[in-house]
């Protein structure tokens, strides 16, 4: 039988048992929910049950607003404004998972698991021999430099690619149960579809620039660039312009200024000093 491996590369058995976590210490590896270091959740109880959260608010800020007021009505907890389209989706699902199965009901109910432990503790060990490698070789600065960083996460990426490719690494369907393209229609509209602009938030936007200290703005945008270039504390200057009225896109151009980049990295907006 071919071994199978976890997506980390960790070789997995087909059967857990106590003996796979010989000397574990529950206290010290597990303990109770809601007490220190929380490692099975900050509450000691399932009081408020699962927390269910999506991805959402994609789009004008009015239409966002809407569309979360909606998920929360129709029973979501928890919310992660980042943006997606077929949340509804998602959110039926957890909500069979959590109505249904009443796993909702219980405090980490995989917890003292032996397959889940003992992969816990072969990753910790893992992570732990490979901070000592990077420790020994040196200032993790000087490793930056010389980008050493870089080669690593480019190697971890090319080696994802290429199990993706070999199919040694399954991704429904990208490389197994694949979708015929005619028969692949579900949100296709939505993805494929043009989105309008909101020209009403891009008009509101302006007419605030428009509105405001012009003169003071290319003050405190200076203050930024200059307080960039040397090594002294950011966050006077930036709260100053912040509180002056510029925008979150004003003060990281002049930061990318100082630190030698565009002041935007598309070349679509020149720099207001």
């Amino acid at each position: 039988m071919k071994q199978a491996h976890s997506r980390s590369g960790i070789p997995l058995q087909a059967v857990y048992a106590p003996a796979d976590l010989r000397g574990f210490d529950y206290e010290r590896r597990l303990g109770t929910p809601g007490a220190y270091p929380y490692t099975r959740g900050r509450r000691a109880d399932a009081v408020g049950g699962w927390i269910q959260r999506e991805l959402s608010g994609e789009g004008e800020p009015s239409r966002s607003n809407e569309q979360l007021k909606y998920l929360l009505s129709q029973g979501q907890i928890g919310l992660d404004v980042i943006g997606d389209s077929p949340t509804m989706a998602f959110l039926r699902t957890q909500q069979i998972v959590h109505l249904e199965s009443s796993v909702a009901k219980v405090v980490d109910p995989l917890g003292g698991s032996y397959f889940v432990e003992s992969l816990t503790d072969e990753m910790e060990k893992r992570i732990w021999a490979r901070v000592l490698e990077i420790e020994a070789m040196g200032d993790p600065a000087d490793l930056s430099d010389k980008g050493w960083f870089k080669r690593f996460f480019e190697d971890a990426m090319a080696d994802y690619s290429k199990r993706i490719a070999e199919g040694s690494l399954p991704k429904v369907g990208l490389n197994i149960f694949q979708i015929p393209e005619e028969e692949d229609t579900l949100l296709k509209e939505i993805v494929e579809g043009k989105i309008e602009p909101c020209w009403s938030r891009i008009e509101r936007i302006k007419e605030y620039k428009m509105g405001r200290d012009l003169g003071k703005i290319r003050q405190v945008l200076t203050g930024v660039y200059e307080k960039a270039k040397g090594e002294e504390n950011l966050m006077v200057p930036i709260l100053e312009a912040f509180r002056s009225g510029a925008t979150m896109g004003e003060i990281g151009g002049m930061m990318r200024m100082a630190y030698g980049y565009p002041y935007d990295p598309h070349g679509l907006i020149e720099s207001p000093i």
